[in-house]
């Protein structure tokens, strides 16, 4: 049976899947991915777009897709598919559901513009702040990454009980 979409549909299924555990929504509410725009700003300035054309993509907002090519193991076709299919993909990246996303040719531009080393440091810095945050982020298949919560060693001096602290994390394994 076809019923009509609702008003509230698509505040209702993120909802859902915030209950569900949505680890992209534990990712962005730690992670101010605003701290990355500096140095995209910096690697991008000579790129400069003339009058004309299609407004360019917010950078921050791309970095964000780089980071999910790179946690998913997703090539720039299979991201842009996955980020039209996926609401989860779609609230990471600040995009309501009848919002325009950035397709193929548009994520492989973004990452030639950045250069390999580039892509390389910030998504690593990227990757970086988010164990920082706590969460640790074991890449995967399709079916995406786990982030889990870092055990973090005792604070000098005391610490909490349980092996809880603000000491270093534990490197995963440990």
């Amino acid at each position: 049976m076809k019923t009509q979409a609702g008003f509230f549909d698509e505040e209702e299924r993120l909802e859902a899947l915030s209950r569900l555990g949505d680890p992209l929504a534990r990712v962005a509410a730690v992670v101010d991915f605003e701290q990355f725009r500096p140095e995209l700003d910096r690697l991008l300035a000579h790129h400069v777009k003339g009058p004309g054309g299609r407004p360019a993509w917010d950078r921050v907002l791309m970095l964000k897709v780089l980071l999910l090519q790179r946690w998913y193991g997703l090539s720039d076709r299979q991201v842009e598919y996955q980020v039209e299919d996926r609401l989860s993909f779609r609230r990471f990246l600040h995009l309501k559901l009848g919002d325009k996303a950035p397709d193929a040719r548009t994520v492989r531009a973004f990452r030639t513009r950045l250069g390999p080393s580039g892509v390389e440091a910030l998504l690593d810095a990227a990757t970086a702040e988010v164990y920082r945050q706590g969460l640790a982020a074991r890449p995967g298949a399709f079916t995406g990454p786990t982030f889990a919560t870092i055990r973090r060693r005792p604070s000098p001096g005391g610490g909490a009980a349980g092996g809880e602290g603000n000491g270093p994390p534990v490197p995963p394994g440990t």
